[in-house]
């Protein structure tokens, strides 16, 4: 699936790009990236995956990606973006977590972040299941 998305700089070590929204971008449902830098130096580049726009662009925490199309259905639940995660979306109905590319699912609080074990969630949202339909 197409998703938009933007990167959110929350601490600028170099002075370059500053902070803030910062770049905005596409991953196409091939999985590459196009990302659009909204800088003073603007350009353009394609990234194979979110793995890799992370690993050059993530800073150890300093840019988050934050998925742009909100109320967006997956898997019989509603997600809107988890921010500060980077590529996290959240049901707005359960405590339910994408984590995409992956495609993988983890419950809300369940663990620290990034030690979160894979679950598979309800087919449908049980908060959301009467509006999904």
């Amino acid at each position: 699936m197409i998703r938009r998305f933007h990167l959110m700089r929350l601490e600028d070590a170099s002075g370059i790009s500053g902070t803030g929204r910062i770049a905005e971008g596409v991953r196409f449902s091939t999985g590459e990236c196009v990302l659009n830098w909204l800088t003073a130096h603007r350009s353009q580049a394609i990234y194979a995956d979110v793995e890799t726009l992370h690993a050059i662009h993530g800073h150890g925490g300093a840019t988050v990606l934050v998925w742009d199309d909100t109320d967006l259905i997956f898997g019989g639940h509603r997600l809107a973006p988890l921010i500060g995660r980077w590529g996290e979306s959240k049901c707005v109905g359960c405590d339910y977590v994408l984590v995409e590319p992956d495609n993988v699912w983890y419950r809300l609080g369940t663990a620290p972040p990034g030690q979160e074990k894979s679950v598979t969630p309800p087919s449908r949202c049980p908060a959301l299941g009467a509006v999904l339909s």
